[in-house]
């Protein structure tokens, strides 16, 4: 199995390398946790930079660069200037006008805002950048996902998606293993989307099932300004894409999500839900809101004694011989819930 994962055709055409960009940033953020406050700042910048080295990659590779070839053009920002390298690229190769403005724009990008910099930004920048990047360094990393052109035996998931047929994909590498499955999964994600462009992969009327165990390691929710599972989940119909996930509760999806709406958005998508024993509170609170309530009939009841000509026994007390005793019934409809802890907890599953 030899896969670049961030080959676009026509990189510099179409948004490609927007997408290209969208992906890097998704497998950084599973790598470092959703980020906020000053990281989510920084993740932001991150973007922006990530995003014009790779308009800069596409000039200077064409459409085939690797994650490996990106990272070294990253680390090496010393003493280059990267507006002058594109006006120099734009010499000698033969650009369309939409190829032509969108290297001009990663130049004035670098000219006018990245060399305005000063150097502890750029490192703190660089930092951010290239942190989940680096853990790539490994021979057996680069061989699998960084392969020369030529070696190349995997370009994608059409054929897979479109003739119904199984891709098993893990990886147990410390580090590596969630941010490369983001990479596949947005690929197989982004190949099922594409059919809704090219109806013709659709005559079939053949679904297309992706099934993801331990979602919660490899969830990525992008808000539209990355590529995420929320924004599939919305289109993946249309593409007769079917998604199945299994996770280990919703805390635990929730904190891998980071943000309380993004979270909401994603999980009401999936129509159909089973849930298991659980005693997490997250869990138990949206089954009783999803079960909602049922109305039962309390019933209570009351007595009271009282007689006539009560006399004054020697304990304190009063007694009369001619008690009379009543009795009061009263009952409510009241709504409870239709699960609760209890009924969570003693699940088998």
């Amino acid at each position: 199995f030899r896969t670049n994962v961030i080959y676009q055709k026509n990189m510099l055409k179409d948004g490609g390398y927007s997408r290209c960009a969208s992906m890097i940033q998704a497998a950084t953020e599973n790598y470092m946790g959703k980020m906020s406050g000053d990281g989510k700042f920084w993740g932001q910048k991150g973007y922006v930079f990530i995003k014009n080295m790779v308009m800069f990659c596409a000039g200077k590779y064409g459409d085939y660069f690797t994650l490996k070839d990106f990272y070294e053009e990253m680390t090496s920002l010393n003493d280059r200037d990267f507006g002058i390298e594109i006006e120099d690229i734009l010499t000698q190769k033969n650009y369309d006008w939409e190829e032509k403005r969108n290297l001009r724009i990663a130049a004035s990008y670098f000219n006018n805002e990245y060399t305005k910099l000063d150097n502890k930004f750029k490192d703190s920048l660089l930092v951010t950048s290239t942190s989940f990047l680096s853990l790539l360094r490994d021979a057996r990393i680069e061989q699998v996902f960084c392969p020369p052109e030529d070696k190349v035996n995997f370009w994608g998931f059409d054929e897979l998606v479109d003739k119904g047929k199984l891709f098993v994909f893990g990886i147990d590498i410390p580090g590596i293993a969630g941010p490369m499955s983001v990479f596949m999964k947005l690929l197989y994600q982004r190949s099922v989307l594409n059919r809704i462009k090219e109806p013709e992969r659709l005559k079939e009327k053949r679904l297309s099932f992706g099934i993801y165990d331990e979602y919660q390691s490899i969830v990525t929710v992008g808000g539209g300004q990355i590529e995420g599972d929320d924004d599939y989940a919305a289109k993946r119909r249309e593409a007769l894409g079917v998604t199945i996930v299994a996770t280990q509760s919703l805390s635990s999806l929730m904190q891998s999500i980071g943000n309380e709406t993004s979270f909401e958005v994603l999980v009401q998508n999936f129509r159909n839900q089973v849930i298991g024993h659980s005693k997490d509170k997250r869990t138990v609170e949206y089954c009783k809101y999803v079960a909602g309530e049922v109305e039962k009939v309390t019933e209570s009841q009351s007595f009271s004694e009282s007689g006539a000509k009560p006399i004054k026994n020697i304990f304190g007390g009063l007694h009369t011989e001619k008690p009379t005793v009543s009795q009061s019934i009263n009952q409510n409809v009241q709504k409870v819930s239709r699960v609760n802890g209890e009924t969570m907890s003693q699940l088998k599953l």
